[in-house]
């Protein structure tokens, strides 16, 4: 494997990167062996319902018995402030309430998100100032965000330092099912998700291409299956690719990250809804995590038709909207799926 750090600050990757070649980054070039697939086993239980959505309230629904978990976000700029300083404490917060009740959390950081997504975490900007400060370029999207030249080579390095930090503190934590890769916009495997006009434009303005990204995505991948060797790790590929170039698209990706055993994550289905063409090439029983579009009852569909959906596609994890988990009228459907998949077990 062979990583080319170009004149412009972005890489070339020819094959999966390593540990090794992570750490000799700042140099610019590195060499090793390609590593085998790694084989990520499945969770114990085959369907878990989560709640998702409540970052206002993280330990909401921890003592709900149907609810044996829940995902926790946040952003590498809160996390990692200063070079060198990490505030773990957040992390640790968040997991507490969870652990405490004998559950789990599925945790991601991201680097980017929007402005009105978690204001109270300034998601407005989810790479830290001091990144930018080292002549990172970036975009500000339509909503005054703020998202980097994730290809940039000042980013790749800083963002592999930080990755190996986490990874050291919570690698192997029982308390953690999975940890999200955090590629893009929000964690997903796209820069971007204002889909403006002018997003496009903006993006090319500092030098985007599917290529240029395609290459940020195999190097962030790397990162995290380079330093996370206990923990599963989850992978949310949607609409990648902002140009559409020929032999780029959503299977690429997906193709690419089975081969680490990396779980997918797809964060939109409805009732009734089929999984994306591109999981079509993932092995049967491969673990998947599905996430409610939206929640159901202001959507007019029903929690269960949800749920029967998510177990009929063979979720390991249901990700549910707050808005259904709190409606006094899902509990019993709650703890009936519950129960159901606990007795499968």
């Amino acid at each position: 494997m062979s990583i080319t750090h170009n004149s412009d600050g972005s890489y070339t990757l020819k094959t999966p990167i390593t540990a090794a070649d992570l750490d000799a980054l700042g140099a610019g070039l590195g060499t090793t062996t390609t590593p085998p697939p790694v084989t990520t086993p499945p969770p114990s239980t085959n369907f878990k319902i989560f709640a998702f959505n409540n970052m206002s309230n993280p330990s909401l629904f921890s003592d709900n018995p149907s609810v044996v978990g829940t995902t926790i976000t946040d952003y590498w700029a809160r996390l990692n402030p200063q070079q060198g300083v990490y505030a773990w404490d957040i992390i640790d917060g968040y997991i507490k309430p969870w652990a405490d009740a004998g559950k789990q959390i599925i945790l991601r950081i991201s680097t980017s998100g929007h402005t009105n997504w978690q204001t109270d975490l300034n998601s407005k900007q989810g790479t830290p100032q001091w990144v930018l400060d080292q002549g990172v370029p970036h975009v500000t999207a339509s909503d005054k965000s703020v998202k980097p030249q994730y290809w940039n080579g000042k980013f790749l390095d800083a963002l592999s330092d930080f990755v190996k930090v986490p990874a050291a503190r919570y690698d192997g934590n029982k308390n953690i099912l999975c940890v999200e890769i955090g590629v893009g916009d929000g964690g997903e495997t796209k820069p971007d998700t204002s889909n403006d006009s002018n997003m496009l434009a903006r993006w090319q303005a500092i030098g985007y291409t599917d290529a240029n990204w395609w290459t940020a995505i195999q190097a962030i991948i790397g990162m995290y299956t380079a330093y996370f060797k206990q923990t599963p790790l989850a992978l949310m590929p949607d609409s990648s690719f902002l140009k559409g170039d020929p032999g780029y698209d959503e299977a690429k990706v997906v193709n690419y990250a089975a081969q680490f055993g990396v779980w997918m994550q797809w964060n939109g289905l409805v009732a009734g809804g089929k999984l994306p063409g591109s999981f079509g090439g993932l092995k049967k029983n491969y673990p998947l995590i599905l996430e409610q579009l939206n929640a159901a009852g202001p959507n007019k569909r029903k929690l269960p038709d949800d749920l029967q959906a998510m177990i009929d596609l063979g979720a390991v994890v249901a990700l549910v909207f707050s808005l259904d988990l709190s409606d006094p009228n899902n509990a019993t459907t709650l703890a009936k799926f519950a129960a159901m998949v606990s007795k499968s077990s």
